[in-house]
């Protein structure tokens, strides 16, 4: 019989893994070994989360496109860079607006590259 969020990831490795989410929702895998470890660890991993210890709701901090740019705008300001009144154009017309139609994921994910 299997037991939920235990999997071998390649059948036939002896190699377990669990899955489970965490306390926001995400689905977290997590290597384990052997199955009976793998059970272990799967049934500390929901205790964990119903306790709030593992995987707190405030893991990840947010990273507002706000405060990257009062940051970069900081920066050009210190090293008395002369596109500066450049910088601010873009941002105010494209780098701005286009974050606030992006979902939170893809903010995540954004990098700003200056040369």
């Amino acid at each position: 019989m299997s037991q939920r969020g235990v999997f071998e990831k390649v059948p036939g490795s002896g190699i377990w893994w669990v899955r489970f989410a965490d306390g926001s929702g995400r689905l977290r895998k997590e290597k384990a070994g052997t199955k009976s470890a793998a059970i272990n660890l799967y049934q500390r991993r929901k205790t964990e989360v119903l306790q709030g210890k593992k995987f707190p709701e405030n893991l990840r901090s947010v990273t507002r496109v706000s405060d990257l740019e009062e940051a970069l705008l900081n920066d050009y300001e210190i090293n008395e860079r002369k596109s500066d009144v450049s910088l601010k154009l873009r941002l105010r017309k494209h780098i701005v607006p286009s974050s606030a139609r992006c979902p939170r994921m893809m903010l995540a994910r954004l990098t700003l590259t200056v040369t």
